[in-house]
């Protein structure tokens, strides 16, 4: 039987890894990494940068350390059985959800803020490679909540276990 509880704190903690290298990265006082707070600092695409970065720390580390939180009370204390299935796409789900949404973001916003404020390229061709971004980012996006909404589900129809 899958205890739930652990892939979810398992997943907060490679989250959690991966928010530590990526806050290292962005404070890197050499190049490449040194214009990334130069974008982030002028704003335009580099708020992308900026979403991106605290969607992963919220949503990819802290979320799924709530979510394990409360698979825990249920799993553990409470003696309450998951659906597998619904568990396993939820966690699919939402796991590519805030890891694809978070990084398309994230390359938009460096991409975008270097190409608008270090390559001094025209603002309209920054706004058109932005905008290319801009579908793939909704649907991993509405992949994570529909992800978020199965494990909501799932949480609310566990059961008991016999014996």
């Amino acid at each position: 039987m899958v205890l739930w509880y652990r892939v979810f704190r398992n997943a907060a903690y490679i989250n959690a890894l991966i928010s530590v290298i990526w806050t290292v990265l962005l404070i890197i006082p050499s190049p490449p990494f040194s214009y990334l707070l130069v974008i982030v600092e002028r704003g335009g695409p580099g708020t992308w940068f900026l979403v991106a970065y605290f969607l992963y720390l919220i949503a990819g580390s802290v979320g799924f350390a709530g979510i394990s939180s409360m698979l825990y009370i249920m799993e553990v204390l409470e003696k309450r059985s998951m659906n597998r299935i619904a568990m396993y796409i939820g966690f699919s789900f939402s796991y590519i959800g805030v890891l694809l949404s978070s990084v398309m973001l994230g390359v938009a916003g460096e991409i975008g803020g270097y190409e608008m404020y270090l390559a001094d390229y025209p603002e309209t061709r920054v706004a058109s490679l932005l905008s290319s971004f801009v579908y793939p980012i909704t649907f991993t996006a509405f992949l994570a909540v529909i992800g978020i909404i199965v494990i909501i589900i799932a949480l609310m129809s566990s059961r008991a276990q016999s014996g």
